[in-house]
């Protein structure tokens, strides 16, 4: 089954469009097949109804179909002046796309189980102030909550990579989240450039019964990227 979130990102006319992988698998183009022909059946479902939800959102904007290829860095290619972000786990898969525009440069989006994460991997994960707001959680809260975290820092290298073209750790963003409010902030530790360090962005944040779902744009172009040529 496919459906549409409203409201999981700022109203910039982003499309967001997830499946619980129930309907039939969706053929690929030719340069998608040949990508993923050597992976695991599991990991070619996950990519075949990605590729799906993504086609359905570009649908949406009024785009025709085609392929979206991977790059060296296995995200997704989009089409021409179209921004976007697919992320997949077990029981739910989704894609966030949108018009590049003056006022979104980019998207990043991420699903993970909830209480996925081990408390064994926080100290890899989290900066000391992020552990310090875990410690207040009971076991069970805790497990979520550094969930979170590491879902929003994963959206947030979506979102940053294609503007950098940088590949960075987990300690390049504090991540503060605000569970009843639905959101989390996103704060630089260090220079990406052309981004400065203390960079702020704003994301949102759903949790079901069974996900965490973490999406963040780029809303509009730092000053320092304004001399930048845009990707395609």
């Amino acid at each position: 089954m496919f459906w549409f979130e409203k409201g999981l990102l700022p109203p910039h006319r982003v499309i967001a469009c997830f499946s619980d992988y129930q309907e039939p698998a969706t053929p690929l183009y030719e340069v998608e097949r040949a990508y993923i022909s050597g992976s695991s059946k599991v990991r070619q479902r996950e990519f075949s109804v990605g590729r799906a939800c993504a086609r359905r959102g570009l649908a949406l904007l009024g785009r025709a179909a085609g392929a979206i290829p991977s790059d060296a860095y296995r995200a997704p290619v989009w089409p021409h002046a179209i921004v976007g972000s697919i992320s997949h786990c077990r029981g739910l898969c989704g894609a966030a796309v949108a018009q590049r525009n003056e006022a979104l440069n980019s998207i990043g989006m991420d699903i993970e189980e909830r209480r996925a994460v081990s408390p064994d991997l926080a100290d890899m994960i989290c900066l000391p102030e992020e552990r310090a707001w875990l410690s207040s959680f009971s076991s069970v809260q805790s497990r979520d909550a550094l969930t979170a975290i590491f879902s929003a820092k994963e959206a947030f290298y979506k979102c940053l990579h294609p503007v950098t073209g940088l590949i960075f750790g987990f300690d390049a963003v504090l991540i503060d989240v605000d569970f009843s409010g639905g959101r989390f902030r996103a704060t630089l530790q260090t220079p990406l450039p052309p981004l400065p360090a203390t960079y702020r962005m704003t994301g949102e944040i759903r949790l079901s019964d069974d996900h965490v779902i973490t999406a963040i744009t780029l809303p509009a172009p730092h000053p320092c990227l304004a001399d930048r040529p845009k990707s395609s």
